[in-house]
């Protein structure tokens, strides 16, 4: 994160993050998935260990701003942005039959 201080009542925050959840993985080979358009339901015993491409592109901006209010010593705004990654969810992945 990277703070500059624009004018005496404005600071800027400016950010990268890169996340890298990694692909679900087992050792047990007991990783299932649906293939939807051949309405296959495919198993990893057959097949790889990793049901999905790894994905390598989780780069997230942030930024954020504080500015105080014209006039006033005590009032201050502040905001911010950023993306954000989440995992994916793992229950379509892993082989819970009858749950």
């Amino acid at each position: 994160m990277d703070s500059w201080q624009a004018s005496k009542d404005l600071n800027l925050n400016l950010g990268l993050r890169y996340d890298y959840p990694g692909v679900l993985y087992s050792a047990y080979h007991n990783l299932t998935s649906l293939i939807p358009r051949s309405r296959q339901h495919r198993s990893d015993r057959c097949g790889p260990s990793e049901p999905y491409n790894k994905y390598w592109t989780g780069f997230s901006p942030r930024f954020g701003f504080c500015v105080a209010a014209p006039g006033s010593k005590t009032t201050v705004l502040r905001g911010g942005y950023g993306l954000y990654y989440d995992a994916i969810y793992m229950v379509a992945f892993l082989n819970l039959r009858g749950t």
